[in-house]
């Protein structure tokens, strides 16, 4: 009996410490692929930035005669008795006077409610 017990405390002991690793290394995918797809548009012109993004919320000087474009994207989902979270995630692009991106920068706000 304390051999039995023994043994599924350390199954139980291994299936979570594998759970918690399978979701750390799912997130750092996740994050490294991100960067990849944003590391992407490294060296692309303004106009392809443009065509694939579509029209931009800010563009502002970048203060060595370029530009940072701005394009928001919202995402809302409805969490039951949470109500609703909205999240807006900022994707900034540093673009340098011969019209190439040269860098970029991403952030997200969330809050709940309407």
């Amino acid at each position: 009996m304390k051999l039995k017990f023994k043994i599924i405390t350390i199954l139980s002991a291994f299936l979570l410490v594998s759970c918690f690793t399978t979701q750390s290394t799912s997130k750092q995918v996740k994050e490294q692929e991100f960067k990849e797809m944003m590391d992407s548009w490294v060296g692309s012109s303004k106009k392809e930035l443009l065509m694939s993004w579509g029209s931009a919320e800010s563009v502002t000087s970048d203060g060595d005669n370029g530009e940072i474009i701005t394009f928001n994207v919202l995402k809302r989902a409805y969490l039951g008795e949470l109500g609703y979270v909205t999240v807006n995630h900022k994707y900034m692009f540093y673009i340098n006077p011969q019209k190439k991106v040269y860098h970029w920068n991403y952030s997200r706000n969330g809050r709940q409610g309407y």
